[in-house]
């Protein structure tokens, strides 16, 4: 009788034993494909240009020029520099009219800075997403001739607000320009999704640390000349947080159709 017992009792303690084992390779493995899945987060890209055109006297005024280097990088955005806009200089050209055009972009900013041969120059911005919103903020008291601007668009990119700027500083003065970094600095800090780009006009690269946090593409590390003709990397693209620099997709396009070349960036977001 009490071997009967002993056997039932360890009968008992062997099931026990194995449910308990059961139990907890369960605990491990049996959980649902639901909520094992991990959310990815998709990443999109983003191409980012900075052109100075010198008005496209370089190519005699053939836009498709511009418009092709524009193309072949592929890019998304791009802050163009020293854009006539129905200069005799220029052939009377609607020099954005064209590059929208050309380049299959269909939205665009242009930005008076001066009143010339007959005409207006200023800067400009082209992009293949929607420009939601404009606008200029002045960059010095009207002493100077050209007027220098800080000009913003907000584009919508596939959903998401982009905060995009460009602008072309004095090369005249460092006191001035230092006071023009500054209405920068101070306009774009604390903007998220925030890109800037344009012609600096200085390749002094600790001037661009009043910038920061954003960062920069051209910097002692990459030091892309951006003016061949004098030796100069006065162009850069700057950019906050949310932006992830794309490696090995980014410098300069050397097609020399200005006297600047092209500046472009690639990123994550």
């Amino acid at each position: 009788m009490k071997r009967i017992l002993f056997l039932l009792l360890s009968a008992v303690f062997v099931v026990t034993l194995v449910c308990m084992s059961g139990c907890s390779e369960g605990e491990v493995v049996s959980s649902t494909p639901e909520e094992s899945e991990i959310s990815a987060v998709e990443t999109k890209k983003l191409k980012i240009g900075s052109y100075n055109i010198a008005n496209g006297r370089e190519i005699y005024w053939d836009f498709k020029v511009l418009a092709d280097d524009i193309v072949k990088n592929e890019l998304d955005i791009v802050g163009i520099q020293e854009v006539d806009q129905f200069c005799n200089r220029s052939k009377n050209s609607d020099t954005m009219e064209l590059l929208k055009q050309y380049t299959g972009m269909q939205y665009y900013a242009f930005f008076k800075c001066i009143d010339y041969d007959g005409g207006e120059y200023g800067t400009a911005i082209l992009s293949k997403y929607p420009i939601l919103e404009t606008k200029e903020i002045e960059l010095n008291d009207g002493s100077q001739v050209e007027r220098r601007l800080l000009t913003y668009a907000k584009i919508d990119v596939e959903g998401k607000e982009i905060n995009f700027f460009n602008t072309h500083l004095t090369i005249k003065s460092d006191s001035i320009r230092a006071d023009e970094f500054k209405i920068v600095a101070e306009t774009v800090k604390d903007k998220n999704n925030c890109i800037l780009v344009g012609d600096f006009n200085v390749d002094a690269y600790e001037e661009f640390e009043v910038l920061k946090p954003l960062s920069y593409i051209n910097n002692p590390e990459t030091d892309f000349i951006t003016h061949p003709e004098g030796d100069r990397k006065i162009d850069n693209i700057c950019y906050s947080s949310e932006f992830k620099l794309v490696e090995d997709c980014y410098g300069i396009y050397q097609m020399y159709h200005s006297d600047h070349v092209l500046l472009y960036a690639e990123f994550e977001y």
